[in-house]
């Protein structure tokens, strides 16, 4: 059996449904329309089968990033944006998963899960200072560290561009030079890794008819730069 699990801006993944099932529980979305829905809360684990990239229809040809994972004679495919609302960065969670894919391999068993922390949230005694989200990958119970560093002042080797700021009409703005610089590098990476990882030799996937219908998009929300994704979650 194929499972479909989406992504979801407050960093939860859920399977759809448009009939009720047993362990899914009721959804209204901001339409007022009812399905149902089951959360993975401790992430999607399996044997890592292929990444690849697809364009959905169905969602006005945005581009996805799926993952396929097997586990016990069941196929579990996760679904994450690739780039955000307005189209000028990476989703969230994409870039977090483009930092990782180098370190990826097919065959392996990894648990994936996603996460999001609020502006204002206490995470190990502190407090958050921007809301941030991203995905977490573990092997045998371990977190996989990233692959992929920021360059900074502090990490001047770091892969990733970093973002530069200038003053701009009174207030200081990333530079559209700088981050057209990253968005390059890493999606440039995506397509790299899924050409690796993927199970057809790096041809992007097509839109699967059978795909559930997705919920409408909420609003997207910044990440802070550089926010470590080592977290207890």
């Amino acid at each position: 059996m194929t499972h479909y699990i989406q992504s979801y801006y407050d960093g939860t993944l859920f399977e759809y449904s448009k009939d009720p099932q047993e362990g899914f529980v009721e959804h209204t979305n901001s339409k007022g329309k009812v399905s149902y829905r089951k959360y993975y809360k401790q992430g999607v684990e399996g044997s890592l089968v292929s990444v690849e990239t697809r364009v959905n229809q169905y969602l006005n040809n945005r581009e996805e990033v799926i993952f396929t994972l097997a586990n016990a004679g069941d196929e579990y495919k996760v679904t994450f944006p690739v780039l955000n609302n307005d189209g000028t960065q990476l989703d969230d969670f994409t870039e977090s998963i483009v930092r990782h894919l180098p370190a990826l391999e097919k065959g392996t068993v990894y648990n994936i899960n996603n996460w999001r922390m609020n502006k204002g949230d206490v995470v190990n005694g502190e407090k958050v200072l921007y809301s941030n989200s991203g995905v977490s990958f573990k092997k045998g119970g371990e977190k996989v560290p990233a692959a992929l560093s920021y360059n900074s002042d502090n990490n001047p080797n770091g892969e990733i561009p970093r973002i530069e700021w200038k003053e701009l009409a009174g207030k200081n703005r990333p530079t559209a030079a700088s981050k057209e610089r990253k968005l390059e590098f890493l999606y440039t990476t995506l397509l790299e890794q899924v050409d690796r990882l993927s199970s057809g030799g790096g041809a992007p996937a097509q839109t699967n008819r059978n795909m559930p219908e997705p919920s409408t998009p909420e609003q997207a929300f910044s990440s802070a730069e550089g926010v470590d994704d080592d977290l207890p979650f």
